[in-house]
C-alpha cells in the first residue's frame, strides 16, 4: 500500500508540479538572505549579552537593548575594517565565522530570552491576542516587501545605493558625486556587511529584523509596569500609522533609531529607579548610536537634557558616551573633506559654497500652528509622500500618549515614571518644532522617530488609565479597546493594498522578474535605468534632475540634491562649455528627467534662459533613447 501511494503520488507532481525551478530558486536565495540578516542581528545580541549581562529589565526589552548595542559596536567595527583593508565580502564572511563561534554560547543565551513573548501571549486576554495576531500580519506582510527590489526614494538615493558603490570597490571609499556619503552611516555599514553576505535583499531584511525588536522591546518594557493589555496597546502605537508600518519593509534606517531612541529613555528610566550610573553610560553610548544612525535620529540627546539636568555629573558622563560613541563618522568626514559635519554647514568636499546654499536653505513648511500644535499637526495633517510632514504615523501615539498626562489614583512612582517620560518626548518635540522653522526639510516626522517609542510608552500608559474611569453604564475599556482593534485591522488592509497594488506577491510567487517589478513600481525610471546599464562597458553617466542612483551603479552619478544643473550653469551657461565641461569631467551620457526639468521650470527654479539653454545642450548631443519625453538619454559629442 505505501509502495503504491508513494508511486502515485510521485507520478502525480511528475506532470502536476506544484513549484517551478524559478520559485524555489527564489525561495532559496530568500532564505539565503533572511538568515544572514538574522545572523548578523543575533550576532549583535550575543556581543550586547556579553557586554550588558548585568541588564535586570523585562526580557524582551533587554534582549533589544543588547542587541542595539551590540549591532552598533559590530557596524563600527565594520567600517573601521573595511575603509583600512578593503575586501568587504571576504572580511564579512570572515567575521560572520569568527564572531558566530566566539559568540555562539552567547547568541544561545540571548535568542532564550524571545521566549518570553509565549509568556506575554498566556497572560493576555482576548484584546491582547487579537492586537498581537494583528501586528503579527503587519510584519508578514512588511517581510513579504523586504524580499522585493527595493522601490523607496531615499533607499535609491542612499540607504542601498551606497552599500552598492562600496561593494563595488571592495571598500568604504569617499563618494564624492553623493553627498549623502557624509551622514553618519551606522546603518549603510550593517546593509553593507549583510550585502556582502547574500546581496543587497539582505540590508532590507536586516533592517526589518531590527524594527522587529523595536517593537518587542516597546511592549516589553511597557508589560512589565501596566501588564500585558497595556504592552500589546504601546506595540499598536507604533505600529497604528500606515508610514510606520510600511517602513519595516523599506530598507530605510528609520527603525533603527526607534530602537536606540526605546534604549535611552528606558535606561534613563533605570537609572532614575536605581541610581546605578552604569544605566546612564549605556543610554549615552546609544544616543550616541542614533546619532550615528542618522543626524536628527541623535535629537534624543537634546531630549535627555532636561530629565539629566539636575545632575551635572551624570549629565557630563551621559554627553561624553554619547559624543565618543559617534565620533567614528566625525573623524571620517574631517580626515576626507576637512569638515566633521560634512555635508552641512561649511563648504567642504564637493559642497560648494551654491550646493551648500541651495540644499540648507529651504523655507519652512507651514506656519507657526507647526510650532505650538506640532503633535496634531504631525498626527491629522501627515500624509505618506505629501509635502510638509509626509509621513502618516497614526492617531494612537497622541490619542492615547496624551491620556497619560492626566491625575489619576496611579501610584506615586508609577506618576514619576509617567512625568520622566513626558518631559523626554515634551524636549525632543520643542526641538522637533525648532528645526521645522529653520529648514522645510526638517519638519519630516520620519526624521525624529527616535522620540515614538517614549510616546508609544505613554500611549501605554494613557491606556491604562482609561480602566480607572468609571460613568455608570459606560465601559470605557472597552470602547478604547475596540478602536485600538480597528486602527491596527485598518492599517492592515491599507499595508496589504499597498502590497496588492505594488504586485509584491506577483514578485515573490507568481515567476514576475525583478524589471518587471521595478517597471510596475518606478515606471520610465525603471526603463532609463536599464537603458543606461545596457550602455557600452566603460561609459559613465551624469543624471539631471534624478537623484535616484541605485538600478543604475556603478555607471551613473545622481542628481541627489537636484544641483547638477545649476553647479554647472554656475560656472558657464554657455551650452558649448557646459557640454566640455562634463566631457572632461569624464562622462560619456547624460541622462536628463525631462518631467522633472519641468517642475524647475513652472515654480521659476529653472529660467526661461535656462530652458533655452537645456534645448541647445540636447540638441548638440546625440539621442540614444527617448522615453516618451519623460526621460531622455543622450551621448555627449
Amino acid at each position: 500500500m505505501l509502495i503504491w501511494l508513494t508511486g502515485l503520488l510521485g507520478a502525480y507532481y511528475l506532470v502536476n508540479k506544484p513549484l517551478t525551478t524559478g520559485l524555489v530558486l527564489n525561495g532559496i536565495k530568500a532564505f539565503a538572505q533572511i538568515a544572514s540578516a538574522v545572523l548578523i542581528v543575533a550576532i549583535g545580541g550575543g556581543l550586547g549579552r556579553r557586554l550588558l549581562s548585568w541588564l535586570q529589565l523585562n526580557k524582551l526589552t533587554q534582549l533589544s537593548i543588547q542587541a542595539a548595542v551590540g549591532v552598533g559596536i559590530l557596524s563600527t567595527g565594520y567600517f573601521i575594517l573595511g575603509s583600512l583593508i578593503g575586501n568587504l565580502k571576504l572580511l564579512g564572511w570572515g567575521l560572520l565565522g569568527v564572531l558566530s563561534l566566539w559568540l555562539r554560547r552567547d547568541m544561545l543565551l540571548w535568542l532564550s530570552d524571545f521566549s518570553s513573548l509565549g509568556w506575554l501571549w498566556k497572560t493576555t486576554g482576548r484584546f491582547g491576542k487579537i492586537a498581537a495576531l494583528l501586528l503579527g500580519f503587519l510584519c508578514a506582510l512588511t517581510l513579504l516587501a523586504s524580499l522585493a527590489p527595493a522601490i523607496k526614494f531615499d533607499a535609491l538615493v542612499y540607504h542601498l545605493s551606497l552599500p552598492q558603490r562600496y561593494l563595488a570597490a571592495d571598500r568604504f571609499e569617499f563618494v564624492p558625486d553623493n553627498m549623502f556619503w557624509g551622514m553618519p552611516q551606522l546603518g549603510e555599514a550593517l546593509f553593507t556587511w549583510a550585502a556582502a553576505i547574500a546581496g543587497l535583499q539582505a540590508g532590507v531584511l536586516l533592517a526589518w529584523a531590527v524594527g522587529i525588536l523595536s517593537i518587542l522591546g516597546t511592549a516589553g518594557y511597557t508589560a512589565e509596569r501596566l501588564g500585558a493589555d497595556a504592552a500589546w496597546t504601546a506595540a499598536a502605537s507604533l505600529m497604528g500609522g500606515y508610514s510606520l508600518a510600511d517602513a519595516l519593509g523599506w530598507g530605510y534606517v528609520d527603525w533603527i533609531t526607534v530602537l536606540y531612541g526605546l534604549g535611552v529613555v528606558v535606561l534613563l528610566a533605570e537609572w532614575k529607579d536605581r541610581n546605578e550610573t552604569k544605566y546612564v553610560l549605556v543610554a549615552g553610548v546609544m544616543a550616541g548610536m542614533a546619532l550615528s544612525t542618522k543626524y536628527t535620529g541623535g535629537v534624543v540627546i537634546l531630549a535627555s537634557l532636561i530629565v539629566l539636568i539636575p545632575d551635572w555629573r551624570t549629565s557630563l558622563l551621559f554627553f561624553s558616551t554619547a559624543g565618543i560613541s559617534s565620533l567614528t563618522w566625525w573623524i571620517k568626514n574631517f580626515l576626507l573633506t576637512g569638515n566633521p559635519f560634512y555635508p552641512f554647514f561649511l563648504p567642504a568636499g564637493n559642497m560648494t559654497p551654491l550646493r551648500l546654499a541651495l540644499y540648507q536653505n529651504q523655507p519652512a513648511w507651514g506656519g507657526l500652528e507647526n510650532v505650538f500644535l506640532l503633535p496634531w499637526q504631525a498626527t491629522v495633517n501627515g500624509l505618506e509622500g505629501a509635502s510638509g510632514f509626509s509621513a502618516s504615523i497614526g492617531p494612537l501615539l497622541l490619542g492615547l500618549g496624551i491620556l497619560s498626562i492626566f491625575p489619576s489614583i496611579s501610584t506615586q512612582h508609577q506618576q514619576y515614571r509617567v512625568r520622566d517620560v513626558a518631559i523626554f518626548l515634551a524636549s525632543g518635540l520643542l526641538v522637533w518644532a525648532i528645526a521645522g522653522r529653520l529648514s522645510g526639510l526638517l519638519i519630516q516626522s520620519r526624521l525624529y522617530w527616535s522620540l515614538f517609542p517614549a510616546a508609544a510608552i505613554l500611549a501605554g500608559y494613557g491606556f491604562s488609565r482609561i480602566g480607572l474611569l468609571q460613568w455608570p453604564g459606560v465601559r470605557f475599556g472597552r470602547i478604547v479597546r475596540s478602536l485600538i482593534l480597528l486602527i491596527l485591522l485598518l492599517n492592515l488592509v491599507q499595508v496589504f493594498a499597498a502590497t496588492v497594488r505594488r504586485q509584491t506577491l506577483q514578485y515573490l510567487f507568481a515567476g514576475s522578474n525583478a524589471q518587471e517589478f521595478l517597471q510596475h513600481n518606478l515606471g520610465m525610471y525603471a526603463l532609463a535605468t536599464q537603458a543606461v546599464d545596457e550602455l557600452p562597458e566603460g561609459s559613465r553617466t551624469l543624471l539631471l534632475w534624478e537623484p535616484r542612483s541605485l538600478y543604475c551603479l556603478p555607471d551613473c552619478d545622481p542628481d541627489e540634491s537636484l544641483d547638477n544643473w545649476a553647479t554647472a550653469g554656475d560656472l558657464s551657461n554657455d551650452p558649448g562649455e557646459m557640454l566640455r565641461e562634463w566631457q572632461t569631467a569624464g562622462y560619456s551620457h547624460i541622462l536628463i528627467y525631462i518631467s522633472g526639468a519641468e517642475i524647475f521650470r513652472s515654480d521659476g527654479r529653472l529660467s526661461a534662459e535656462d530652458r533655452q539653454t537645456l534645448d541647445d545642450i540636447m540638441a548638440a548631443m546625440t539621442p540614444v533613447v527617448d522615453l516618451q519625453g519623460v526621460y531622455s538619454l543622450f551621448k555627449l559629442p
